[in-house]
């Protein structure tokens, strides 16, 4: 269920531009039932419908952003996989850095050591994303924020953070620095991840 300051923005935007159902759905192309769903809370909304109906608003793209950040936790207040990465990764990518401190914020007001491991996962698996794409200067501050605060510190995903941080400012006064932190938690990563520490440790003698 879209969350009351999410439902009540999205009203008074309507009845700014003074549009009815009928006309966002004509104007967004989202069926009139699917819109009536997700108006009446019947439907959850997802981040491709929100950019959809932000352009059909008239809206600057990430104008909604900020009330969507509530949507991304379930009751149990786990990030919903589904919703929470996309929209973790469209923040990071468009530089919407109030949204995703916001995201990142709430992730580290949850109690329960196990909710926020799991929620570290999903943020972890964006970072991944994102360096994958050779996006690594977006992927940089969800590493950081994973080295800094997941509780777990010598888990798998906090090493192999450890070594992308390293390997994104390996060239800059920062990467000598970094290398130390990588050969302290080289024990706690993949078999593949300790071979390539090895070797950028030795080529860093050359640097």
């Amino acid at each position: 269920m879209m969350n009351a300051n999410f439902f009540e923005k999205i009203y008074q935007c309507m009845k700014e531009k003074k549009l009815r159902r009928t006309d966002l759905a004509k104007i967004s192309g989202i069926h009139l039932s699917e819109i009536s769903r997700i108006l009446n809370h019947k439907q959850s909304l997802s981040l491709h419908n929100l950019d959809t109906i932000t352009h059909a608003l008239g809206l600057i793209d990430g104008t909604l952003y900020p009330y969507y950040v509530e949507e991304c936790f379930n009751v149990s207040r786990n990030l919903d996989k589904r919703k929470s990465e996309y929209f973790l990764y469209k923040c990071a990518l468009m530089g919407y850095e109030e949204e995703l401190h916001s995201i990142l914020n709430a992730v580290m007001e949850e109690r329960s050591k196990t909710v926020r491991n799991k929620n570290f996962v999903h943020i972890f698996s964006v970072a991944e994303q994102l360096f994958e794409e050779g996006k690594e200067e977006k992927a940089l501050p969800l590493y950081e924020f994973i080295i800094k605060n997941m509780p777990d510190h010598f888990s798998e995903e906090a090493a192999i953070s450890y070594f992308k941080r390293f390997y994104i400012v390996r060239l800059t006064e920062e990467g000598q620095y970094a290398l130390g932190h990588v050969l302290e938690h080289i024990a706690y990563m993949p078999e593949e991840h300790q071979i390539l520490s090895y070797v950028w440790k030795d080529i860093c003698l050359f640097i």
